[in-house]
């Protein structure tokens, strides 16, 4: 096969594996970017390719080595260095991240796309006011800039500012209606301020356009479970943290010990043990009866 011919097919493959990305089949952009480096080893962008296949798919061992290669061939490569930073984001090596999101902006700093991919690994390591900084930089490049617009809004929600974090979403929404985290970013605002059945309804729109999301499914169990005054206590109660449900276990235990030590003759210490007791009970009843319950009842639809 001549040269010309084996580089054609390479691209032809290339360009299959870039189309499938688009179309989210992961599995099979895999393999198209194999066949392409079957032809061309070296071929950078085939590389980069089956890293970003292998990343969605969460193979992040296999994503990491491809990403590397890339990089190899094309150092100066500003998306090599960021779907680097993207895998290595996800495995936990966060300093190495940051380099690679910093050299991409730094190769081509007015790429917005960028600013965005940096701007969500600063809001997944809890640097919310540098997350926001930096969608705010991307949108500056790109106004229309859908994913800087839901780090926006997920940074200010997790900020308190709850009406500004709702114009990003919705400025979002406008852009996308069909984005389904778009619809999941809105309903964590609603929540955040109690509308119960505002963010049932987004949650269940985020669920309807990517109905395999298991975050989506539990945020809208938990949007269910917020609707309901008493559910919504118990579903709090789940969430505290672990310092939190270890003091009150201590609370009942220590009312109980001490009503036998006395005997049961203090009324006051026999009430405080009934009502922790209670409590205890009714969350049992929530986590074993309730949850799964309603938690079927949502997903199959019956609660609307």
């Amino acid at each position: 096969m001549s040269t010309v011919a084996g580089t054609n097919i390479s691209t032809n493959h290339r360009q299959r594996a870039t189309d499938l990305i688009a179309l989210r089949k992961f599995e099979q952009a895999a393999r198209e970017a194999r066949l392409a480096l079957q032809q061309h080893p070296d071929d950078a962008e085939a590389h980069r390719l089956l890293a970003w296949a292998l990343w969605r798919q969460n193979e992040l061992s296999r994503a990491e080595s491809a990403a590397r290669a890339a990089l190899r061939l094309a150092p100066n490569g500003a998306d090599m260095h960021s779907t680097l930073a993207l895998v290595l984001g996800d495995r936990g090596k966060r300093q190495e991240a940051r380099e690679h999101h910093e050299q991409a902006i730094a190769l081509i700093p007015v790429l917005a796309t960028f600013h965005a991919r940096y701007a969500q690994f600063l809001l997944s390591t809890d640097r919310w006011a540098a997350a926001l900084r930096r969608a705010d930089e991307a949108l500056k490049h790109d106004p229309r800039s859908v994913s800087a617009l839901l780090i926006r809004a997920q940074a200010l929600r997790i900020q308190g500012h709850l009406p500004q974090a709702e114009v990003a979403a919705r400025e979002a929404l406008a852009l996308e209606p069909n984005r389904a985290v778009a619809h999941q970013v809105l309903g964590g605002i609603y929540l955040a301020r109690d509308e119960g059945d505002a963010a049932f309804a987004a949650f269940r729109e985020a669920l309807r356009l990517d109905p395999r999301n298991e975050t989506f499914k539990r945020e809208l169990v938990r949007a269910a479970e917020a609707r309901l005054p008493v559910i919504g206590v118990m579903w709090r109660y789940g969430q505290a943290s672990l310092l939190h449900r270890v003091f009150w276990t201590a609370i009942t235990l220590f009312s109980f010990l001490t009503c036998c030590l006395t005997g049961w003759t203090n009324p006051g210490l026999a009430l405080l043990f009934g009502v922790f007791y209670l409590f205890d009970l009714v969350w049992g009843f929530f986590v074993w009866v309730v949850d799964p319950l309603l938690t079927r009842a949502v997903l199959k639809g019956w609660i609307k």
